[in-house]
This record gives structure tokens, sequence and C-alpha cells, in this order.
């Protein structure tokens, strides 16, 4: 509760992003003292005690360990684990998921660092795949016969469809916030400036839904990660995938329809 406890651990974050940035014997040193620890619990924290640059660094770190960008990094270093990379998506979905009633909300900067996070992991087509479903018992398994068909359920590791419905009302906001402020003002600068970010978070979005919906095998297990909770996986009708993100359209359709959105923010 101390500020300087949270300053304090925005400044590890800080100190474990710039030390991950060193090459792979830094991120392997990371993976060692498990840091992926303090950063789950950073993201899972819900009083609104930590500065809101504390969500955004934790993710940053985690994508400096399980996301790297270096060439050749993957030489030295094992690949992150299926179980700890589902653990990283849940708490990412639990945070762009979240209500006003469960903690203060993601702002777009986290919002847009956990989806560029949630896409890095779905680029790769079986990190994809295992993120999407779950296999049975390992004791199941290891006494199953050598070449017999390994059973897994669906069990997305995150979802987004509380996302797209925020994304669209904080599009909403942003717009009218922008439309009601004076040209050339500096309100409006401000205006314009988060708009833009909103509108970052909606490509991060469009982007990991196609990735998704390109890796996996059906459109209904693609519908299982887009829709609300509870929604029938065997409803995958032309209806069911014209409205995904349709929300977050209408919005988007309002924006591009104002002639002076080509003059300020790129759409």
């Amino acid at each position: 509760r101390d500020p300087r406890d949270a300053r304090a651990v925005s400044r590890i974050l800080m100190l474990l992003t710039n030390f991950g940035g060193c090459g792979t014997i830094a991120r392997q040193a990371l993976a060692e003292h498990r840091a992926e620890t303090l950063c789950l619990s950073v993201l899972a924290h819900s009083s609104g005690t930590l500065p809101p640059l504390a969500t955004t660094q934790a993710i940053r770190v985690l994508s400096v360990m399980f996301c790297s960008t270096d060439k050749g990094a993957d030489a030295g270093m094992a690949a992150p684990s299926v179980p700890k990379c589902r653990m990283v998506s849940k708490a990412l979905s639990l945070l762009l998921n979240r209500t006003k009633d469960d903690g203060p909300l993601a702002g777009p900067s986290a919002m847009a660092a956990a989806l560029e996070l949630l896409l890095r992991l779905s680029s790769i087509r079986s990190m994809c795949l295992n993120l999407l479903f779950s296999t049975a018992e390992e004791s199941v398994v290891e006494g199953a016969p050598v070449g017999s068909p390994v059973p897994v359920s669906v069990s997305c590791a995150f979802r987004l469809a509380q996302c797209a419905q925020r994304l669209a009302q904080e599009l909403s906001k942003a717009d009218e916030l922008w439309v009601a402020t004076a040209r050339g003002s500096e309100a409006e600068a401000e205006a314009e400036e988060a708009l833009a970010a909103w509108l970052h978070v909606g490509e991060l979005l469009v982007n990991l839904c196609q990735t998704v919906l390109v890796n996996c095998p059906t459109s209904s297990v693609f519908l299982a990660v887009v829709l609300p909770a509870g929604a029938p996986l065997d409803n995958a009708d032309e209806t069911a995938l014209k409205g995904v993100l349709g929300e977050v359209q209408t919005v988007l359709s309002c924006i591009t329809g104002r002639a002076q959105r080509a003059e300020t923010v790129p759409l």
C-alpha cells in the first residue's frame, strides 16, 4: 500500500525488461529465477495501488521471456513450455476481459501489449493449437498403445469476447470526445491521441482474430475464442461468423465516415 513500494515494483519491471534484452543468457536467467511469477502477480493485482504503467511493463517482461525477436535466440535456450504459455495466455485473457467489478480496467497501452503478446504466441501454429486445445491426463496418454490417437478437448487459453465489447465502447467514447473538441485546440490533440491508441488496440485485435482463424482447424473453435462463454461450439453458421466483432465494425464505420478523420488519424 505504500506508494514507494508501487514505484519500486515499476522500477524492478523496467530493470528486468532491460536485462532481458541483453541476450539469450539474460533471458535464460529470467526463466531460471521465474521472473514470470512477479509479472503474473502484477497482472492479477486489482486494488489499483500499482501505477498503470506497471501492467504494461509486466507484459513487456513476459514478451522478452516468451517471444524473443533475436535471430538465433533459440539456439542456446529451450523454448517456453506449453503449460507456462497457457498460464500466461490465461492471465492476459483475464486482464483483457476485466470488468469494472473486477478492479481497475486496463488502459489502451496495456491492452495493446497483451494483444501483441497473444498475437506473437499464436503466430506459431503448433503453439496456437496448444493454446486452443488441452490434452487428456498424462497418465492416460502414457498408458495408451504407441500410435493411438491422443484425446483432446477445446480449452481456449484466451478469449476475446469481452475485450471486443469494451473496445467498441472505448472507441465510441473516444470518437465522441474528439468530435466535441474545438479544431486545432490542445484538447483536440489529446483526444486524437486517445482515439489513435484505441484504434491500435483494434488493429491488434483484428490481426489476432485473423491469426487464430487461419491456424485453428475449424470455425467452431474460432467461435469459442471470440464469442461469449457458453456459446454452442456447433453454431458455426455464416451468421455467427459475420457477427464476430460486429460491434467494433459498427463503431469503426461511424469513425471512418467522418471526413476529418482522413486528415489526421490513420485508419
